[in-house]
């Protein structure tokens, strides 16, 4: 199986999270694919991880992804993830409980053959770590909803490209935004007619920082604003509501669809 890592300037940030976590599990090293956007880093986790696949793609975080997508040929089957996840879970009577060794490739095993039996071609996690939330949630969803994507299971699918958002922060500095996640979970459905997510599990990592620790670099609330109206002008139909919260980052509600297995 191949492991599908994005990073950037995050060398010594990748082995404590994303590298650590994968070598717990004992993945191999040599399938590790390190997408990167800039010959320095190229440089820099060419010597750091010797015995992964080092690739230079695109720059940004919808550059790089779409650059992935059509790196892969049709069909071929990956994890993919972000470089700052530190733990999977799964949820228990009153906290959720880190996988074992057999439960990790189980549940990889049980996100591919799900996508098979269905036709489907994205499988994530529940979006948050809350047991009681996941404990209250089916098993499993197959109607348009939010899947995060830093662990999540791809057939490879070449229609989907995700939409650079282009804003200007307060200072005038151009800012490439993104709603990859929505994105990425709306295109994937009405391409395929659905998608699924596995609600009992979850995993840790840290989302939306605004420092090199993980999370996308400068962002703002203004810039979230301005991507979440280019993001409306463009999926309007398809989308329920947008709430920004007080911590200047947005919420973007799909209006729930219904998969072509529950029609």
């Amino acid at each position: 199986m191949k492991f599908v890592i994005k990073t950037k300037d995050r060398v010594d940030g990748l082995r404590k999270d994303t590298y650590a976590l994968l070598s717990k599990y004992g993945v191999s090293q040599s399938d590790i694919y390190l997408f990167v956007s800039s010959n320095i880093d190229y440089d820099a986790y060419t010597e750091a991880y010797p015995d992964a696949t080092i690739v230079l793609g695109a720059k940004g975080i919808v550059g790089i992804d779409n650059f992935i997508v059509n790196y892969f040929d049709e069909g071929d089957k990956y994890i993919y993830m972000n470089d700052d996840v530190s733990g999977i879970y799964k949820t228990g009577e009153k906290k959720k409980v880190e996988l074992t060794n057999d439960e990790f490739y189980k549940l990889i095993d049980d996100m591919f053959n799900q996508l098979d039996k269905y036709g489907f071609t994205y499988s994530a996690l529940y979006p948050c770590d809350s047991t009681m939330y996941m404990n209250n949630a089916k098993e499993f969803m197959y109607d348009l909803c939010l899947c995060m994507d830093p662990f999540s299971a791809i057939i490879n699918n070449k229609n989907i490209q995700l939409t650079e958002f282009h804003v200007y922060d307060e200072d005038g500095e151009h800012f490439v935004g993104d709603k990859s996640d929505v994105e990425k979970s709306l295109l994937h459905f009405l391409d395929k007619g659905g998608l699924v997510r596995f609600n009992k599990f979850c995993i840790k990592c840290k989302y939306g920082n605004q420092n090199r620790a993980g999370g996308i670099i400068g962002r703002t609330r203004q810039t979230e604003e301005q991507v979440c109206d280019l993001f409306k002008l463009k999926y309007e139909e398809h989308i329920k509501y947008v709430r920004m919260k007080k911590d200047g980052f947005s919420d973007i509600r799909l209006k729930r669809l219904k998969s072509v297995i529950n029609k």
